[in-house]
């Protein structure tokens, strides 16, 4: 249980962002992915009705410093645009159609990512209509190295 988690009791987190919360009655899950002293990865997910007449299911993950209590974008980790677009040319570039392809162009917007372990989990993020191209992969930390911000608290756990 992560409010029993001393790192996370004594932090400055906000308990608020873990808590259930309902769309029109279908509950969403949060999982915890990973935790360190410094930050956590949580996983958001659902199963909905809540954007039009199709149920529509979807995942991202979010990364905190747990000093702070705040979210911690792609950019804020590593190199963002070196670090997305090596991702983009080794994991995700073979997996796009052409009518999806052109919305890799943003890395804060078209990807979320959490941690577990040694490894980065990389989520792209589509539009309704491209949501079937979505991708999910597992990346290991050590070759994302060169990528990370050298004064971010990733670095350490290098």
């Amino acid at each position: 249980n992560l409010a029993l988690d001393p790192r996370y009791q004594n932090s400055s987190f906000d308990q608020s962002i873990i808590a259930p919360w309902r769309c029109r009655g279908v509950l969403k899950k949060q999982n915890l992915d990973w935790i360190s002293d410094d930050l956590i990865s949580i996983t958001n997910s659902s199963e909905s009705e809540c954007y039009g007449p199709y149920p529509d299911s979807w995942s991202y993950s979010q990364v905190y410093d747990l000093r702070t209590g705040k979210e911690l974008k792609f950019s804020a980790l590593f190199n963002g645009a070196e670090a997305y677009y090596f991702i983009k040319e080794k994991y995700l570039s073979s997996d796009l159609s052409d009518d999806c392809s052109s919305l890799y162009n943003y890395p804060e917007s078209s990807v979320v990512y959490g941690l577990r372990d040694d490894e980065i989990i990389v989520h792209t993020v589509m539009p309704h209509v491209c949501r079937a191209e979505e991708v999910e992969v597992t990346i290991p930390l050590n070759e994302l190295a060169p990528y990370i911000h050298k004064e971010s608290r990733l670095y350490s756990l290098l």
